[in-house]
């Protein structure tokens, strides 16, 4: 099911910047407060107040809907960053950005091209160790090339000259 994420979704507002391990404490605030809120009708003592309750039933529902949406797409990330292979990136990413290991990255760079990871995975963490660390070495770059090359293919020399034009690749 295709769902628009979007500024027309109040939820997803609130949710589109958060880290993925505080998205699950949000959407359970969320569900008990849209709980309380339909727990109201029963303290609708007269007909005025059963009317407002009725009035806010649409909303109540709409809320309901796109949290289920949202709660929904929260398992599927955490599926996803609770993966052995999402937890080992981030681990090198994390070392990246701290300025250590920085050759324990360039092996866990080497390792995804063995294994044949997806291309933009591979590139991506070049860039980032390229534009973090300030360039790649000239002998690691021509590695990685020649590895590059051999393994997802001649037609990527024009993707890694591309990345080295624009400044990616250092």
């Amino acid at each position: 099911k295709h769902v628009p994420l979007n500024a027309d979704d109040r939820l997803y507002g609130q949710l589109r910047d958060m880290n993925f391990t505080a998205v699950a404490h949000v959407l359970n605030q969320i569900a008990k407060r849209i709980q309380e809120n339909y727990d109201k009708r029963h303290a609708a003592k007269t007909v005025s107040e059963l009317k407002a309750f009725v009035g806010t039933l649409g909303g109540l529902q709409a809320q309901s809907q796109s949290l289920t949406v949202h709660t929904h797409l929260a398992e599927q990330v955490m599926r996803r960053t609770t993966s052995v292979a999402f937890q080992r990136a981030l681990e090198q990413q994390q070392h990246l950005l701290s300025g250590i290991h920085i050759d324990d990255v360039m092996l866990f760079v080497h390792e995804l091209i063995g294994r044949q990871a997806p291309l933009d995975q591979v590139l991506r963490f070049l860039c980032l160790v390229s534009l973090v660390d300030h360039s790649i070495r000239p002998k690691a770059y021509e590695q990685l090339h020649h590895r590059i090359v051999l393994a997802y293919g001649y037609q990527h020399i024009v993707t890694l000259r591309a990345l080295w034009r624009v400044g990616l690749f250092r």
